[in-house]
């Protein structure tokens, strides 16, 4: 909650993502082409948790990125044209013969959520097809950069999927990641605003469910932080489940709002 303690925690994000960016990107130039010995089943991800997509001919052009293990089964991302768009998908190692050699994924695996709507596209390109928009406030894994596009894996319908998406949208439409702080879950918070108000998802643009006077305390059920940085709570509040943000609400309290927001502020 307190302001050096954001800064800090979002830098080391920044600085953690940007590091991570080469890694990624060298995967474009480590790619290999792979020949089908029999027709390629495709998933979204590397088990039998993914969705699945299509199976394709065994004549399909296939160049192949990294191997990752799932299930027991050696999976081989692969890169391909399917129905005019390029498109990224799983499919057994067993299903391809390989021209070269293919490192094996080193993924990070942050817990972040979406903030505002975001697509998502089946390989890293605009002209690609799209595999999904998610809603704001859905929970991601960040599993790094790849040249202007973040891999992102969520589960959809019950199923998990993997996919891209723009870098450039997160930054600057605001499809922030946010950060998991589970310490915060369970504890009582305090509303620090004469009126503060619980959001519907965590954004202030969405629909606004109650106001809680100051000194109000809620539950907090989970709290997260995005990169800029700004926190939201997710919150049990007078019977209704929403979000609210981290200078209308503290685990503190504090004799009147003036106080509550110059603490908040760093000016405490």
């Amino acid at each position: 909650m307190k302001k050096r303690i954001v800064i800090a925690a979002a830098l080391c994000l920044v600085l953690l993502l940007s590091l991570n960016t080469a890694a990624l990107a060298d995967l474009n130039l480590a790619g290999v082409r792979a020949v089908p010995n029999q027709k390629i089943a495709l998933r979204t991800g590397p088990s039998t948790a993914y969705g699945e997509m299509d199976t394709m001919a065994q004549s399909t052009s296939v160049v192949a990125l990294e191997l990752e293990e799932g299930n027991g089964v050696t999976w081989v991302l692969i890169e391909l044209e399917m129905y005019g768009s390029r498109v990224r998908a799983y499919t057994g190692l067993k299903r391809l013969s390989l021209t070269g050699p293919l490192p094996y994924a080193n993924h990070d695996r942050l817990s972040r959520r979406l903030v505002s709507e975001g697509t998502v596209f089946t390989a890293p390109d605009l002209n690609a097809t799209v595999r999904a928009t998610l809603p704001a406030g859905t929970s991601v894994t960040f599993l790094g950069f790849e040249g202007e596009y973040c891999f992102i894996e969520y589960s959809r319908n019950g199923e998990l999927n993997r996919g891209y998406v723009r870098q450039e949208d997160f930054w600057v439409d605001q499809y922030e990641f946010a950060e998991y702080f589970p310490e915060n879950d369970g504890e009582t918070f305090y509303a620090i605003s004469n009126y503060s108000p619980l959001y519907a998802q965590p954004n202030d643009q969405s629909e606004i469910l109650a106001w809680a006077p100051f000194d109000a305390s809620a539950t907090c059920l989970s709290s997260e932080q995005d990169y800029l940085p700004r926190g939201w709570y997710s919150l049990y509040y007078g019977g209704l489940h929403g979000y609210g943000y981290y200078m209308d609400f503290c685990d503190l309290r504090f004799p009147d709002p003036e106080t509550a927001h110059a603490f908040a502020e760093g000016d405490w």
